[in-house]
C-alpha cells in the first residue's frame, strides 16, 4: 500500500508547463476554426469586399470587417471571362481592367473620346457568377504636372464605369512609390476609389512602408505587394522577418502566373491572401 500511495501521489502531481502548452494549442485551434468559418461563409455567397463601412463597430463588427480583403484569385485576361469556370466558389477571379493607359474592356468613355473600342470585351464580360476583382494601373500620378489633372479625370471617369459594370473589388496598381510620393500614392488612391493599392515588392524593405500601411489602413485600404522577379527562398525569408505585415496587416501578394509556385510557399506559410496576374 505504501508504495501504491507513493506511486499515486507522483502521478497526481500537476504538469503546468503541459497545461500551458494546452492552453496555447487551444487558443490556436479556436482562431483557426473562426478562420475557417469566415472562409466557408465566402464560398457560401458571402458578403463583398469592397464598398460600405469597412470598418464597422459595436454590434455590426464580423471577422470579414475584422480581416479585410483576404483572398485567393486566379488570373484570366480579358477576353476569356467568358469563358470562366471555377470549381472552387469561393475563389476571386482576377482580371486587368486598365493597363498601359487604356481600358481592357469597351468603356462609352473611350467611345466618346474616339478611341477605337470595337475589338475590346464589352462590359457585360465583368457581370459573371464568379467575384471578380479588377487591376487599374495608375499612370496619371506619374504624368507631367502640365496633363496630369486631365489624365487622372480621365481615369476617373473609367474606374467609375467599370466599377458599375460587376466589379467585385478594385486593385489600384502604382508602379513606382518612394518617400516623396507615398503620401500621393494614398491621396490619389482616395479620389480614384478602390479596396486595395499595390505597391511594387521591394517598398516592403523601407523604412517609410510602415506609414504607408497605416495611411492606407486609415483610409479604408488594404495593400498588396508587386512580386516580380522574387525567388521562394526570399519570399519565405520575408514572411518571417516581416511577419506583422503579413499577419496583422494582411498584406496581399500579387504573383505573376510565370512564379505560381510562389502560392506553395504562401501556403505553408499560412498567409492565404495572393492574387495571380499576367
Amino acid at each position: 500500500m505504501a508504495i501504491y500511495k507513493r506511486y499515486n501521489t507522483r502521478r497526481k502531481r500537476i504538469n503546468y508547463p503541459l497545461i500551458i502548452w494546452a492552453c496555447a494549442i487551444l487558443v490556436i485551434f479556436v482562431l483557426t476554426a473562426l478562420f475557417g468559418a469566415y472562409l466557408g461563409s465566402r464560398a457560401e455567397g458571402g458578403e463583398s469586399y469592397i464598398g460600405g463601412d469597412t470598418h464597422p463597430s459595436g454590434e455590426g463588427e464580423t471577422l470579414a470587417s475584422v480581416i479585410p480583403h483576404v483572398m485567393q484569385a486566379v488570373y484570366f485576361a480579358p477576353d476569356d471571362l467568358g469563358d470562366v469556370s471555377l470549381e472552387d466558389t469561393s475563389l476571386y477571379v482576377s482580371t486587368w481592367i486598365f493597363k498601359d493607359g487604356e481600358s481592357s474592356f469597351a468603356t462609352e468613355i473611350e467611345r466618346l473620346l474616339g478611341k477605337k473600342v470595337d475589338k475590346k470585351p464589352s462590359l457585360g464580360s465583368l457581370a459573371i457568377s464568379s467575384p471578380v476583382s479588377g487591376m487599374f494601373e495608375v499612370r496619371s500620378l506619374y504624368s507631367e504636372n502640365a496633363i496630369k489633372g486631365i489624365l487622372a479625370e480621365y481615369e476617373r471617369a473609367v474606374l467609375s464605369e467599370l466599377a458599375a459594370s460587376g466589379l467585385d473589388e478594385t486593385v489600384l496598381v502604382f508602379g513606382e512609390v518612394t518617400d516623396e510620393n507615398y503620401g500621393d500614392v494614398i491621396n490619389y488612391a482616395k479620389t480614384l476609389g478602390g479596396g486595395v493599392i499595390s505597391v511594387p515588392y521591394t517598398t516592403l524593405y523601407e523604412e517609410y512602408f510602415v506609414k504607408l500601411i497605416s495611411l492606407a489602413s486609415e483610409a479604408g485600404f488594404t495593400v498588396a505587394l508587386m512580386a516580380d522577379r522574387l525567388g521562394a527562398e526570399q519570399l519565405a525569408l520575408d514572411i518571417e522577418n516581416y511577419a506583422v505585415y503579413f499577419t496583422r496587416d494582411f498584406i496581399r501578394l500579387m504573383i505573376s502566373g510565370k512564379d505560381a509556385s510562389l502560392a506553395d510557399v504562401l501556403r505553408e506559410k499560412n498567409v492565404l491572401n495572393y492574387q495571380f496576374y499576367s
